[in-house]
């Protein structure tokens, strides 16, 4: 049985915030998947770190419809997003951030501040308990873990102080005009 047959298995049978499974993660497929299945199952809150919005994971009409179904489901649904370079999203467009213009009051994007320029890692946190993680943004290879409130809050922690300092890009909200 291969990795993504695998992983969709552990999604079909499990919850994030429950268990302590950890399914690693090596390849674009099994990392759109996953993070997709993360946002479908979130109840309150995603936090997500990306140096581009990685597209070939965010930018997919699943995961936008993911989100736009997250972001709806009630009026304290949160999705927090920091970005480090958002020259792609100008060039390129992102459907995510399309999404985050017409729901503003429930996503929210800054770009990150400029002593944050090193930093390497990518994640999402659903409910500071499910997690996706990916040591170095560069590359696919990662892990989801279904259950840490340990490594939940200590990456929230993180990224409270990244989102603290950083600000909203004007840049993103000018495409909403």
């Amino acid at each position: 049985m291969d990795t993504l047959t695998s992983l969709k298995e552990a999604f079909e049978n499990n919850r994030i915030g429950e268990g302590d499974l950890e399914i690693p993660l090596s390849d674009t497929a099994e990392n759109r998947y996953a993070s997709q299945q993360i946002m479908t199952q979130a109840r309150r809150s995603m936090l997500i770190v990306s140096r581009q919005l990685d597209p070939l994971l965010y930018d997919t009409e699943e995961f936008v419809q993911a989100a736009s179904d997250f972001a709806r489901r009630n009026r304290y649904t949160r999705i927090y997003i920091l970005i480090r370079d958002n020259s792609a999203i100008l060039r390129d467009g992102h459907r995510l951030i399309t999404l985050a213009q017409r729901i503003s009051s429930h996503i929210q994007v800054r770009l990150m501040h400029e002593n944050y320029g090193q930093y390497n890692q990518a994640f999402m946190v659903a409910d500071k308990r499910g997690i996706l993680i990916r040591p170095k943004a560069d590359q696919m290879t990662g892990r989801v873990i279904f259950n840490d409130p340990r490594l939940g809050s200590s990456l929230e922690e993180v990224f409270m102080e990244m989102w603290e300092s950083s600000l909203p890009d004007p840049n993103l909200r000018r495409l909403m005009i």
